[in-house]
Order: structure tokens, then C-alpha cells, then sequence
């Protein structure tokens, strides 16, 4: 159960990383009026999954 929660972890921050990248490249390339709330929204909308999946585990852990 420990392994699958690590892999499950691991690959939930890498995809994070991705769209982090993502929301970067939007804020970017669009230059319109109101496009950057967008891309800051994008951005902190991943950075609290960042710290849901990094607490994931230690809830999970808890709770089993």
C-alpha cells in the first residue's frame, strides 16, 4: 500500500510540475486584458493541489 501511495504521489507532483509550466507558458503567451488573472489563478489552483498531494499520504497514513 506504501509503494502504490509513493508512485501515486510522485506522479501527481510530476503532472503538477506540468501544469505549472503550462499556467507559466499561458501567462506568457497571453497578453490580452484579464488573461493574467487567469494564469495566477491557474497557478495557485496548483499550488494548493501541490499541497493536497504532498498531504495526501500523511492523511492517509493517519486515518489507516
Amino acid at each position: 500500500m506504501d509503494t502504490l501511495l509513493a508512485w501515486m504521489k510522485w506522479g501527481g507532483l510530476i503532472a503538477a510540475v506540468f501544469a505549472l509550466i503550462a499556467a507559466a507558458v499561458m501567462l506568457m503567451i497571453n497578453q490580452r486584458p484579464g488573461a493574467t488573472q487567469e494564469g495566477v489563478g491557474a497557478i495557485g489552483k496548483t499550488l494548493i493541489a501541490v499541497i493536497i498531494i504532498g498531504a495526501a499520504s500523511s492523511i492517509v497514513g493517519f486515518i489507516a
